[in-house]
């Protein structure tokens, strides 16, 4: 499958880079972390929340995105639908495998999820299970900012039908090292 051809080579991100310029371009998350890193920046936090703190420390503003301590996963060691999930439970694989287990091999966090263990209210597991069983159906159209690789798999299939998932990937690699970003 040939790539499309495109001009604008990827600049490397460095502190004299325009935010606007920084903005336009495809970062990866370990590229952000390596930057705040070696700027002496915090760099916990989601991408989005790395994405704002590099914007700002270009343009010269203070940081509105809090910068939360690299923590460790505050859920239990084993899981139970009374689990009660508290802030800091991460969508881990021991998580996941507690999910599978209730719900089969097929189950994928979806957004309703996401959003349910980003701002717990003292609710459980059991919770969270009812709230996947009446959600998972649920198509998802807007897919966040910092899932642009599922967002280019899904366009790149609607796309390219008969491609192979090397095609799919091979193209998001072309485009992700060399382009602005992907829409």
């Amino acid at each position: 499958m040939k790539h499309e051809e495109i001009p604008d080579q990827r600049p490397e991100l460095r502190l004299n880079l325009p935010e606007d310029h920084f903005r336009s371009y495809y970062w990866l998350k370990s590229e952000l972390i390596h930057f705040l890193k070696i700027n002496r920046e915090p760099y916990g936090g989601s991408k989005s929340d790395l994405i704002e703190r590099i914007a700002a420390l270009l343009s010269g503003r203070n940081s509105t995105s809090n910068a939360p301590a690299l923590s460790r996963d505050m859920a239990p060691t084993n899981f139970s639908i009374e689990t009660v999930v508290v802030p800091g439970f991460k969508l881990s694989a021991r998580l996941r495998s507690f999910f599978i287990e209730h719900e089969g091999q097929k189950f994928r966090f979806n957004q309703a999820l996401r959003d349910f263990f980003k701002t717990p209210n003292e609710q459980t597991l059991g919770d969270a299970l009812e709230l996947y069983r009446l959600t998972r159906n649920i198509p998802t159209d807007f897919i966040q900012p910092q899932f642009q690789y599922n967002q280019h798999m899904r366009s790149f299939f609607n796309k390219h039908p008969k491609a192979t998932l090397a095609d799919a990937r091979a193209d998001w690699w072309h485009k992700s090292r060399s382009s602005k970003v992907i829409k």
